[in-house]
């Protein structure tokens, strides 16, 4: 999972329950400070609720306001997935889904 811009977070925040939180797939595990998804895409666009921390909070979730935040990683929450409904294209257009179970 990545969110790449606004539009994108838009159409996440569409699918998902307004009264969960979710995993977007963004951590600062491998290198502390530095935030990276779990699909090696690009950060081009964050929506962080409150300024980061340095802190053991290292992976962040879609929270209730929509904007993200910093958690342990080791909680639970749903979570989104996204995959390109076809790698022959050049620029794919990508298939959401979200898991509404703990």
């Amino acid at each position: 999972m990545s969110i790449g811009s606004g539009a994108e977070a838009e159409l996440v925040n569409r699918m998902v329950a307004s009264d969960r939180q979710y995993w977007i797939g963004y951590s600062d595990v491998l290198d502390s400070g530095n935030w990276t998804w779990a699909d090696g895409s690009q950060t081009n666009y964050e929506n962080w609720e409150k300024p980061l921390t340095d802190s053991d909070k290292k992976c962040a979730v879609l929270g209730l306001d929509r904007q993200w935040k910093q958690v342990n990683c080791e909680e639970r929450f749903r979570l989104v997935c996204k995959w390109p409904l076809s790698a022959q294209q050049k620029r794919p257009k990508y298939e959401y889904h979200a898991n509404h179970e703990p």
